[in-house]
């Protein structure tokens, strides 16, 4: 998974080295309470006003397995 492929569904990205913040899609957001980083080819999101893994990535768009790097058949 490409991390930019995340980026690109939620708006307000700011960076800060290899980690970015953003607006969390799930609720309405006006303090970039989302935080998003690549580690060991996964994906990790964290919503600090508390919204669920579940309702981030159905609010992007994309599915849970797009948050992991492919290896095979498993992810």
């Amino acid at each position: 998974m490409d991390i930019q492929k995340v980026l690109c569904q939620v708006n307000g990205v700011k960076s800060s080295g290899k980690q970015f913040s953003a607006f969390c899609p799930a609720h309405e957001d006006k303090h970039r309470s989302l935080s998003i980083k690549e580690v060991d080819g996964k994906i990790l999101i964290h919503c600090f006003a508390g919204c669920t893994f579940k309702e981030i990535v159905e609010a992007t768009g994309l599915s849970p397995k797009d948050f992991f790097e492919e290896r095979g058949n498993v992810y």
